[in-house]
């Protein structure tokens, strides 16, 4: 029997709101003469090419945290946000060097391996119960592998449980990937990269408005690019993300957006062991440019195709309408020698593995925005129905393949078909209510919001799995008047786990539990705002794989503590700071292993931080800025059993940026960038999440950028 919703019933689920909300704006109010008016439907604040507004550090408002354009002080929960600027000064190359100067962020403990895959507050590993965490404006975001961060406007954290808005979300906060949309105005860019790696890279953004009501935009490139790896794994595709936005008056808006990636060679996907990284053998360590695997038994690639659109109406100042769809395909393909066991000395014993994935989902998110006001309080009110669908079918097959010593690596090596291993099919449905008051009153903000939430998986044939479960947050904030907000929230979770256990028993949905503590300042008239909260989270039935049988199992109870510091802004015209500081604590408190309990996951630091500083010179040197960042990883746990430390490491980045139109009329709109990460050419471990499963770090990596803007 299909497991399929009629399509009719699927889609009247998704827009019943819409019918709801046009009955109730028969009888909406409409606002007084002096009532402050509702705003306007939400255009892209931040422009792709480097004027002005793309140059500021401190983002003002948000709208991952509430789902409406909220100023970002006046939230109760921590929020971060790395805007245009930084994606300019700093060239990240995937996803997770985005991030790489956030707070209670970590990215890249996978290294090269071009995953998709970042820790908020201790929490994110997919395998350790983190959960889906990358948002694609605002709807989720699955697929594994990296894609160009060319792509993106900005990228916004939420922090903490975000399962009231979002559903099944990672329980430590989710990551909103912000997309190039059409600004309104006529501004493009191309722009040529190269550098380590024999990188060559086209990039073409075109913005355009066509009338008054009518604007579109194409962003696109082309890249290749060979990994510290070796030559067999390399980055190689064409990007192209197309939208349209169509709005008649300041009532109505309609953006249209797909997304289209193809990589025909995208990256590699392997493991290292301890022996040869954290540990050396006769006195060397495995260089990062070893190639686990073999080239003539190699492919990695993969293809990404989305299509949706947003539409909103105003039906008074006081009532807006907003609709969210996406459909998406998603296909991933591996055939690779992977690393499996230890062998003597520097062998490495190998499997023949061909990983083959496709993914299909619809997504669906209807809301519904009152604003009114009882006495003094002012209300926005938003009530929501979300709904997603998704299909993934997984085959694997896995077989013997010949061993490789990492110190005299031989290439070439005859590979039998490896055997069928298994398939896997997987339905998953979810639907989600939920309604969020935000109340202003006099110097006071408060927020408070409930979520009701049916998810049902079926894998196989297997009994359809369903979970159920409300959850809800509160918080408050205080505007002092010299610029102090301290706010004090309580959020929680709720992430249903799809598949059974050891003993063949269905997980257990995940819980998670948030107290936050903190304030944000910003003085008067400066554009530095600094951020301090202090956190404590608590998950139960936490699904964690077991490295001995690589099955899965779930844990009683784990709690992560944290303090965050984040400073951003620009001290004048010419100096811009972007600073972080995270503590985390997160133990095991309950096991059905006694020997876990007061344990640390692997990956997660106690200590980490991180500075960027970037000035612009004037007089002579008028033109040019330079920047300077530096990233400090404290030691992590190499494995759940905590018997082995991973060293900590400093790298250090840097930037020299040119615009020779400040003394060349004629050059005006041309600009050259170089930018160098690990500028030191540091070699380091960047994790390992037990003796076979060890990453080294990104090596030292230039890129020389150049483009014209017009």
């Amino acid at each position: 029997m299909s497991t399929h919703q009629p399509w009719g019933r699927r889609w009247a689920l998704a827009l019943l709101p819409a019918v709801v909300g046009a009955a109730f704006a028969q009888g909406a109010p409409q606002a007084a003469p002096g009532e402050e008016d509702a705003p306007t439907l939400e255009t892209v604040q931040v422009r792709s090419m480097r004027n002005a507004a793309r140059y500021d550090y401190a983002a003002p408002e948000s709208a991952t945290a509430t789902k409406t354009a909220t100023p970002i002080i006046e939230t109760p929960q921590s929020v971060s946000v790395v805007t245009g600027r930084h994606l300019d000064e700093r060239e990240p190359q995937d996803i997770a060097e985005t991030l790489a100067y956030t707070s209670g962020v970590q990215g890249g403990y996978r290294g090269e391996n071009g995953v998709i895959e970042m820790a908020v507050r201790g929490i994110g590993v997919k395998s350790e119960g983190g959960g889906q965490g990358t948002y694609w404006n605002g709807l989720p975001y699955r697929p594994s592998l990296e894609f160009s961060p060319y792509a993106l406007e900005r990228v916004e954290v939420l922090k903490g449980p975000a399962s009231v808005l979002y559903g099944q979300a990672n329980p430590g906060g989710i990551v909103n990937l912000v997309t190039k949309r059409p600004t309104g105005q006529n501004v493009n860019e191309v722009v040529f990269k190269t550098g380590s790696g024999q990188r060559a890279e086209l990039g073409l953004d075109l913005d355009r408005k066509a009338d008054d009501a009518l604007s579109w935009r194409l962003a696109a490139n082309g890249r290749r690019q060979y990994l510290q790896a070796g030559k067999p794994a390399q980055i190689k595709g064409l990007m192209l993300l197309p939208s349209l936005v169509w709005q008649p008056n300041n009532d109505t808006r309609l953006l249209l957006e797909a997304f289209y990636e193809n990589l025909p060679k995208a990256g590699d996907r392997n493991f290292l062991l301890r022996r040869g990284t954290v540990d050396a053998v006769e006195g060397q360590t495995v260089s990062t440019r070893f190639f686990a695997g073999d080239p003539h038994f190699f492919d990695l690639h993969s293809r990404k195709r989305q299509a949706g659109g947003e539409f909103s109406h105003r039906f008074s100042p006081l009532l807006t309408f907003q609709q969210f769809l996406r459909y998406g395909r998603y296909d991933d393909y591996l055939k690779s020698l992977i690393v499996w066991d230890p062998g003597a000395g520097s062998e490495i014993i190998r499997k023949a593995r061909i990983f083959d994935q496709h993914n299909r989902e619809t997504q669906s998110d209807t809301r519904l925005q009152w604003r009114f006001a009882t006495g003094a309080a002012q209300h926005t009110l938003l009530t929501g129905l979300d709904w997603q669908r998704s299909k993934e079918k997984l085959d694997t097959w896995l077989g013997s393949a010949p061993s490789i010593d990492w110190r005299r690596p031989v290439y070439g090596v005859a590979v039998d078909a490896p055997p069928y291993q298994f398939g896997r099919d997987t339905v998953m449905r979810q639907t989600g209510l939920y309604a969020q008051d935000q109340i202003a009153l006099g110097p006071w903000r408060f927020i408070a919001g409930l979520r009701r939430d049916h998810a049902s998986s079926r894998s196989d044939g297997d009994a359809r799995q369903k979970d159920s479960k409300l959850t809800w947050r509160a918080g408050a904030l205080y505007q002092a008047a010299n610029g102090l907000h301290p706010y004090l929230s309580y959020s929680t979770s709720f992430l249903p786990e799809a598949g059974k256990d050891a003993a063949g028993d269905f997980l257990k949905p995940t819980t998670a539990a948030q107290v936050e503590a903190g304030v944000k300042y910003q003085p008067p008239g400066s554009q530095m705002l600094l951020t301090a909260a202090w956190f404590s989270i608590t998950q139960k039935n936490l699904t964690v794989t077991d490295p001995a049988t690589r099955l899965r199992t779930q844990r009683g109870k784990v709690r992560t503590r944290g303090l965050e510091l984040e400073l951003q802004g620009d001290l004048s015209p010419q100096w811009g700071l972007s600073g972080s500081y995270t503590w985390l604590d997160k133990k095991v408190r309950e096991d059905s292993n006694p020997r876990l309990i007061g344990t640390t996951q692997w990956g997660v630091p106690a200590h980490s931080a991180s500075f960027w500083v970037d000035h612009r010179f004037a007089g002579a040197l008028r033109g040019f800025s330079a920047g300077l960042g530096v990233r400090r990883q404290g030691k992590t746990w190499g494995d759940n059993a905590n018997t082995f430390r991973i060293p900590a490491f400093t790298l250090l980045d840097a930037k020299l940026d040119w615009d020779p139109g400040q003394h060349f009329p004629a050059l005006r709109g041309s600009f050259v960038q170089l930018n160098v990460q690990n500028l030191a050419g540091r070699r380091y471990v960047a994790s390992c999440a037990n003796d076979y499963s060890c990453f080294l770090g990104k090596e030292r990596r230039a890129t020389l950028s150049a483009g014209y803007r017009w």
